[in-house]
């Protein structure tokens, strides 16, 4: 019987391996290269949708407790609180300094807060300092709206809104400064 060599064994030699290896780290580079001009876009998207999901999360969790929830964003250091109404031991705090806070989110590397417009204070611009909203647990308290900006330039830059009375949340791209009623308002 003619053909193969019983002692011959099959599969990929080093060299094989270590070529396939090459060639898809270098594949692997050139798209990591040419997904970098999205990255801005990505980190500022994320932290928007995450900055309006602990919004919603303070409103709601007002709401279901019965008590009031804080969320405190700090414009200078780009980081924020959600505190709940409870303080290390699990019953209600008596003070805002022995609420306990859910957790602290510090913003991404290129992505800063660019202020925070507060409809309730005449509508206000806030860039500096800490800004603090309280959601009661009606969950009815006034517009939030912020500013992200990204340090890769004022194109990837977001406007974030939650509703104060229906909790409608929204993110626009640029800064936008909205009428205090506007048509999506009434969208069913």
């Amino acid at each position: 019987m003619q053909g193969r060599n019983p002692n011959r064994q099959s599969g990929f030699t080093l060299i094989e391996i270590m070529a396939v290896v090459l060639l898809l780290g270098l594949m692997m580079s050139g798209v990591s290269v040419a997904l970098d001009r999205f990255v801005p876009g990505q980190q500022i998207d994320g932290e928007a949708r995450q900055l309006l999901s602990q919004l919603d999360l303070a409103r709601s969790g007002a709401i279901s407790a019965g008590r009031p929830y804080r969320v405190v964003i700090d414009l200078d250091e780009h980081q924020y609180w959600v505190y709940t109404p409870y303080d290390l031991d699990g019953r209600i705090a008596k003070t805002k300094e022995e609420q306990v806070p859910i957790d602290r989110f510090v913003l991404e590397s290129g992505v800063r807060f660019g202020g925070v417009l507060n409809p309730g204070s005449g509508g206000q611009l806030t860039t500096e300092g800490k800004v603090e909203f309280v959601f009661p647990s009606s969950g009815v308290s006034t517009d939030v709206i912020l500013y992200l900006s990204s340090q890769a330039g004022a194109v990837y830059d977001k406007t974030l809104f939650l509703g104060g009375l229906t909790g409608r949340t929204s993110i626009t791209d640029g800064h936008q400064t909205p009428g205090t009623v506007r048509d999506e308002d009434f969208d069913a």
